[in-house]
């Protein structure tokens, strides 16, 4: 039965028939596969195998929580997560470098994959350019290894770190809040697996890391997030930053890495002159006074493993330099071998290398090691030119390459995720900057000058 609808001159029309539009089917659909592919084979398997059955609580709990908070909050949560879990790398999923928070981040990254394909994907020409460089060398020297499978794995891990996660932390573009929680969780990681490793700490301390020399890059990592941290305060949260930045100090310290420390004392110097801040120069004065009978101690006593002892020479680092000096010259035969294309990555004459430049120059030749420069230099770019509190999201970026010609870890994901922190600072020179976070003082209100003028009556 149709109805009229009268008209103004007083007729009436007849009201066209609307077709009724299908409601879509997928978040019908969706839920029906899900719980019968539950029911059907995750739960069989579920009985048989208490792994397989936390795996599917996990799911399931994942899947509701997305349902109720949607697929950005969902993506956020997961790569503060990730961030989280990254310090705890013993936590693992698969082969090394690939842990938990690898795979946290990759849920992360495919929840807000819907909202990125709307958004243009937009780098640094110099990170582009040293990305292929890099890229191209590691598949071109590859033939060229002892094991060439053994070579491209290197080379697929150590572009997964220094490139695809950070090109997709920035391509994801997390605020200035939700980096500072990134960093946050990041910081939180690093404490508990520092304080995991003390009790067991009988000749170095490794937290929950698989080496020493990773507990130390993580809590190193941790201490360049702290600039930022103190910069931007959230919510009084910030009040939690400097217990958390000591126990990092502990975690290098225990850990016995001399590379931690090294860079820990370049950070502590260069940080106060890029801020131009008195107040920390001040501050880093007074803290070398305080700790200078430790270190005198220090210089004295041989057995102690710390990182300072060790630095002196105390501690078994003889061993350790006598090993190191053997494989730099080992890398430097290798460079003269083929100083242009390099001789590819292997076990035995390239990952011992700790210098990742050398390491870089020894398997990929000169090209590749411009490439790795080259993307470097662009997340460091934002030092001098962006101003604070953003110009802090670069000192990741500069801890690693101060950390390059002692250590030989290129690929590690707790690295990637950080690097990224800093590449979200560089894509940003490449559009306008994003809010800081601090409130933008009011624009001074119009003056009204009034011209005298006669009375009228």
């Amino acid at each position: 039965m149709s109805s009229r609808t009268p008209t103004r001159s007083g007729g009436s029309t007849r009201r066209s028939k609307r077709p009724r539009s299908r409601a879509p089917l997928a978040p019908v659909l969706v839920p029906i596969l899900v719980v019968a592919f539950t029911c059907l084979f995750l739960l069989p398997a579920a009985i048989s195998s208490p792994l397989i059955a936390v795996a599917v609580i996990a799911m399931l709990t994942l899947l509701g929580y997305v349902a109720a908070v949607g697929f950005d909050k969902a993506s956020t949560t997961m790569l503060i997560m990730a961030f989280g879990f990254a310090p705890l790398t013993l936590f693992e999923i698969g082969p090394r470098p690939f842990v938990l928070a690898s795979f946290l981040f990759a849920i992360a990254f495919f929840l807000a994959l819907p909202r990125l394909l709307h958004e243009p994907l937009r780098l640094p020409g110099m990170f582009m350019l040293g990305a292929v460089l890099f890229t191209v060398m590691g598949l071109i020297s590859a033939p060229l290894a002892i094991d060439s499978a053994v070579s491209l794995a290197y080379v697929f891990v150590a572009v997964t770190g220094l490139v695809v996660i950070p090109a997709a932390v920035a391509w994801m573009a997390p605020t200035n809040r939700q980096m500072w929680a990134m960093m946050f969780a990041f910081c939180i990681g690093t404490a508990i697996s520092t304080i995991y490793g003390l009790p067991r700490n009988i000749y170095r301390n490794a937290g929950f890391t698989y080496h020493p020399v990773a507990l130390a890059y993580t809590a190193m990592l941790a201490l360049s997030f702290v600039p930022y941290l103190l910069t931007l305060k959230v919510r009084g949260r910030w009040l939690f930053v400097p217990p958390l930045a000591a126990i990092a100090v502990v975690g290098v310290w225990t850990s016995g890495s001399r590379t931690g420390l090294v860079v820990l004392a370049a950070l502590v110097v260069l940080i106060p002159l890029l801020e131009r801040s008195l107040k920390l120069g001040i501050a880093v004065i007074a803290g070398i006074l305080l700790i200078m009978p430790t270190i005198l101690k220090a210089t004295g006593d041989k057995s102690n493993t710390s990182a300072l002892s060790r630095l002196f020479g105390g501690g078994g680092a003889q061993d350790s330099d006598t090993t190191r000096l053997s494989t730099l010259r080992d890398a430097l035969d290798q460079v003269q071998q083929n100083p242009l294309f390099g001789n590819g990555y292997s076990t035995e004459h390239t990952y011992v290398i700790h210098n990742i430049y050398l390491q870089v120059l020894a398997a990929e030749g000169l090209i590749g090691l411009i490439g790795l420069i080259l993307i470097f230099s662009a997340m460091v770019a934002p030092l001098r030119k962006v101003t604070a509190p953003r110009r802090a999201l670069a000192y990741p970026a500069l801890a690693a390459i101060l950390a390059g010609p002692f250590q030989p870890n290129m690929g590690d994901h707790y690295l990637g995720l950080s690097l990224g922190l800093s590449m979200v600072v560089a894509v940003g020179l490449l559009k306008q900057p994003p809010d800081d976070g601090f409130p933008k003082p009011e624009a001074p209100r119009p003056k009204l000058y009034i011209r005298p003028g006669r009375p009228t009556g």
